[in-house]
């Protein structure tokens, strides 16, 4: 354990003042830390060089495997857990509406690149509806597109 950085009655982590019958343990000591919190902290700050130095040596022998890849989470475990981050963001009050941001509103501002029957078609098809359920205008807005597409797909590959 290292000695007393800052002067009596302040802590050492956080500067926080102490009063004045607290300067010192019961061992006579001078206190370092404020609080219990401050004071796991600082012993923690303290540690992690000898944890890190441990780890290191535990690498360098191979002993060390990342649980990531030993165990990989499937789409559906990664899917739960955004999920459950989410949820608690909403709990805690802190979640906000990505479309809210000025970028995200600077973007949804700008002209989109298609209109009309293409565009509808576009956001239709999007959302899973079926060709089926398209207008007429809308399904052939959409088949002229997708033959463009693929006209400027060709002359790109010549």
């Amino acid at each position: 354990m290292t000695g007393k950085i800052k002067p009596l009655g302040i802590c050492d982590l956080c500067g926080a003042k102490m009063p004045e019958n607290y300067w010192y343990t019961t061992h006579g000591a001078p206190r370092r830390y404020c609080s219990i919190e401050c004071r796991n902290t600082g012993n923690s700050h303290e540690g992690e060089p000898i944890r890190y130095q441990k780890l290191i040596e535990r690498i360098q022998r191979g002993e060390w495997r990342n649980p990531s890849e030993l165990h990989p989470a499937t789409p559906e475990e990664q899917g739960r857990r955004a999920r459950l981050g989410r949820l608690r963001e909403v709990e805690r009050g802190t979640w906000r509406n990505p479309a809210l941001s000025p970028e995200a509103k600077e973007k949804l501002s700008r002209p989109r690149k298609h209109t009309g029957a293409l565009a509808d078609a576009l956001e239709k098809l999007g959302r899973g509806v079926k060709m089926a359920e398209l207008t007429p205008e809308e399904r052939i807005a959409f088949h002229e597109y997708r033959q463009c597409l693929k006209k400027e797909k060709e002359q790109n590959i010549e």
